[in-house]
């Protein structure tokens, strides 16, 4: 039996408890949105769906905030070595 790969590349969250969906898609994952909202619809309606993006794109988001906490650290830490420095000349 042929294996096929299991590689993710959509994203749904739901709200109302909230959860996230991934969902597996053939071609352009953004074309699919509209017939998951439906789905999620036809299942209950008042499901309020948002934030649907490509994993791609979440994953993209994500290191961004690990990029932003990263610069922070690597400024405080030159910074800290300045004072320090400073502080041992006088």
């Amino acid at each position: 039996m042929k294996r096929r790969s299991s590689r993710l590349s959509f994203l749904l969250s739901v709200a109302g408890p909230q959860a996230i969906f991934y969902l597996r898609t053939r071609g352009d994952p953004e074309l699919s949105a509209p017939a998951v909202e439906k789905a999620v619809h036809e299942i209950n309606a008042k499901l309020p769906v948002f934030d649907v993006r490509s994993l791609e794109e979440s994953a993209r988001t994500g290191n961004m905030f690990e990029l932003i906490e990263s610069t922070f650290a690597s400024v405080f830490a030159v910074l800290a070595l300045i004072l320090a420095g400073s502080a041992s000349t006088v």
